[in-house]
């Protein structure tokens, strides 16, 4: 990817270099620069000191909202209207806005240089695009998943109660459901509408993080840092712990890669009554017979997440996580 945008920038006499002031191009360095050169617009813009990732994103959502406020207008309405528009396509697919900016710059030079000897074609630049571990890295991080570092893991042999475990699970469900909103993955209609993939989408993801956040210890890690085991997981979860477990050990067998990983996490929000598909982008980077091992992890994930939703507590709480979530984007916005 970096020599594909040196090669256009050297058509038209520039330099990759000389404007973002590295020796060589990383992923991100195009936006860091331009929001260097342009800092104090980026801060009057956003009304804040410090530039995040995201928050030109989030501040453009919010203008939209005024947007909506002023005209009577649907902002979700409008927003997806300009962004089919604008990627010329009739569904939105995280990275499809950064796809098309891409292929307008190329046409750009195209239309302003008369040499176009040293330009790909743009059938050969969507290939090194879609091909480009940069991409790709953007969109494995759809879904957050802390490291070893973010909780302090505490062990003890008492049994622990229901409400402990049940926390937990509801504190991630909603830290999840904010994230995948924020990048795109989900939208605020998902939840308005209490999308049937959901109930079964969204505990899968639980499952995951927190196998994920308890490979490096014995038995499962919940939100707050506390060790479930054998000994002290409570009755009343007992079969789910142990199903959790199990695949906990497939999960750490397999050692799965970043591109697989993102595959299985796509694959089981979308998996149940949903239209959307993941990416083919990640899908590309799973190997078929890899493939086959992790779809017999995500059927035992579903299978766990299936027993969640068929509990009292989970029926009773579930629904206000999501109707939570709703109204905290809606008051954020």
């Amino acid at each position: 990817m970096a020599s594909f945008f040196s090669r256009v920038l050297a058509s038209v006499g520039n330099s990759i270099n000389t404007y973002t002031g590295e020796d060589s191009y990383k992923f991100g360095d195009f936006s860091r620069a331009t929001a260097s050169r342009v800092g104090t617009a980026v801060r009057q813009y956003t009304g804040k000191d410090e530039y995040q990732f995201g928050d030109v994103s989030r501040e453009t959502i919010s203008k939209l909202h005024q947007f909506r406020e002023r005209h009577q207008t649907p902002a979700i309405g409008y927003l997806r209207d300009n962004v089919l528009g604008y990627t010329n396509k009739d569904r939105y697919v995280l990275g499809d806005i950064t796809l098309s900016t891409v292929r307008k710059f190329i046409n750009f030079i195209r239309e302003n240089t008369s040499s176009n000897s040293n330009l790909v074609s743009i059938e050969s630049t969507d290939n090194a695009i879609e091909g480009s571990d940069e991409l790709i890295e953007v969109l494995s991080r759809a879904f957050w998943l802390p490291n070893k570092h973010d909780v302090d893991i505490k062990c003890t042999q008492i049994q622990l109660k229901d409400d402990v475990i049940w926390e937990s699970f509801f504190v991630i469900a909603y830290e999840l459901s904010i994230q995948c909103i924020h990048l795109g993955v989900l939208v605020v209609d998902d939840f308005a509408g209490l999308e049937p993939f959901l109930f079964i989408g969204l505990p899968s993801l639980v499952l995951v993080e927190a196998v994920h956040r308890s490979i490096e210890h014995e038995g499962i890690v919940l939100a707050t840092g506390t060790v479930v085991t054998e000994t002290n997981c409570p009755d009343g979860v007992k079969s789910m712990f142990q199903a959790i477990d199990r695949f906990k050990k497939k999960f750490l067998e397999l050692d799965l890669n970043t591109f697989e990983l993102s595959w299985l996490k796509l694959n089981l929000l979308f998996t149940t009554g949903c239209d959307k598909e993941p990416p083919e982008l990640i899908a590309k980077r799973v190997s078929p017979d890899r493939m086959v091992r992790i779809n017999a992890i995500k059927s035992e994930v579903i299978g766990v997440s299936i027993l969640l939703t068929q509990m009292l507590i989970f029926k009773e709480k579930f629904g206000r996580v999501m109707t939570r979530v709703l109204e905290d984007i809606t008051e954020s916005d």
